[in-house]
Order: C-alpha cells, then structure tokens, then sequence
C-alpha cells in the first residue's frame, strides 16, 4: 500500500487542514470498505460485480453504457 497521506498528494499546506482532510478520507475509505466486505456473492466474478456497483453508488458515478455508440454513416 501507499504510504502517503491525502493531504500530501494535493498538496494542503495548512496543518489543521491537512490534518482534517486526511481523516475525513480515512473515515470515508473504512466506510466503503465496510460496504464493500459485506458484499455477498456466488463466485468471485460476481462478488466483484456487486462489490463495484457499491463503489459506484458511494461515488455517485454516471452509469455505464453498455455498448459503444455507433459512428454515423459516412465517417
């Protein structure tokens, strides 16, 4: 694993900032991955399914599209 704090990676100069956000980012990461460890499945294949649409969800991230959208006639 890494060995860098939040704070350092963006650069915060601020102590107590720094400090603060790096504990928020500590408090978030053990929550997911609560989320995530509970996540119960058949085979590995779906448990990595069910445990990427936790993260997403916690992320709030667009929804996929499934395919690819097709070029227009003539390109």
């Amino acid at each position: 694993m890494w060995s860098v704090r939040p704070s350092a990676l963006l650069a915060i100069q601020d102590e107590y900032t720094a400090y603060c956000f790096d504990q928020a980012c500590g408090h978030f990461g053990m929550g997911v991955e609560a989320e995530m460890d509970a996540v119960e499945a058949k085979n590995d294949k779906e448990r990595n399914r069910k445990r990427y649409q936790v993260l997403a969800r916690l992320l709030q991230l667009p929804d996929q599209q499934r395919f690819r959208p097709m070029k227009p006639p003539g390109r």
